[in-house]
């Protein structure tokens, strides 16, 4: 079964590398990389450029954001799963995707979903994220699902279409919702991913609250919209209280 590992780039030289080391290394035997820069300047194309050999497909050419570059390199992918990854995100050991992979039973479900660690800048573990899919209190509130390194069957792409491209963080949660209750998933009770802290979901919160609660009016409509929009404010308060990002 091939897997597809998709990567939206820009100004990411620093943690690239570590990102592909980290694909490149999977013991599972069919696994291809897609990576889409969205026009860097700073040493990404010329990392690209070396590392070509390793990658089934990247291109440089600017881009609407990071579901616009998902979109597009989506078009190229041929694996039976796709994942996605940030480009400071590293897949957390060796044998993740076989690990995934030989949890999907013979229905192939349509997420495979694992736990997603959050390190600092230094690689420090700051706390674990995910749990297993559940509609009416988990997902139709919040985004509750690590969305990096799940494993999404291919055909839900062509069944519910791409990435909205004019969400800047929330554009994965807006897409999760599409599939609804019905949504087939395996849950692996493992980190898969070292996911870096530095991303716009953890430093824009506003931003973040915002678009979730657009997701939500969208597809669950405006009244639980405003309802979860005021308890994840004050759940994101709290956090900040007790000194957590």
């Amino acid at each position: 079964m091939k897997i597809s590992i998709i990567v939206g780039v820009w100004n990411g030289a620093k943690t690239l590398e570590a990102t592909i080391d980290s694909v490149v290394a999977q013991t599972h035997p069919d696994v291809e990389l897609l990576i889409q820069d969205g026009g860097s300047t700073d040493g990404t194309v010329a990392l690209l450029e070396r590392r070509d050999a390793d990658l089934a497909y990247w291109k440089t050419e600017r881009d609407a954001g990071l579901y616009d570059a998902w979109n597009r390199a989506l078009e190229h992918a041929t694996g039976e799963y796709i994942a996605f990854l940030g480009c400071d995100d590293c897949l957390a050991t060796p044998h993740v995707l076989a690990t995934l992979a030989a949890a999907i039973p013979v229905e192939r479900p349509d997420l495979v979903c694992s736990l997603n660690a959050h390190v600092d800048a230094r690689g420090r573990f700051l706390r674990t994220f995910g749990r297993p899919w559940t509609w009416d209190g988990g997902m139709t509130r919040a985004q509750v699902i690590a969305h990096p390194g799940m494993l999404h069957r291919r055909g839900l792409f062509d069944e519910h279409g791409r990435f909205d491209a004019s969400y800047r963080i929330a554009g994965d949660y807006e897409w999760l919702l599409r599939l609804g209750p019905a949504c087939r998933t395996t849950f692996v009770d493992q980190i898969t991913v070292r996911m870096g802290d530095a991303g716009m979901s953890h430093t824009r919160v506003g931003t973040t609250l915002t678009e979730i609660r657009r997701a939500q009016t969208k597809h669950l409509g405006a009244a639980i919209a405003t309802k979860h929009y005021a308890a994840n404010a004050a759940r994101y308060a709290l956090r900040k209280l007790r000194g957590k990002r």
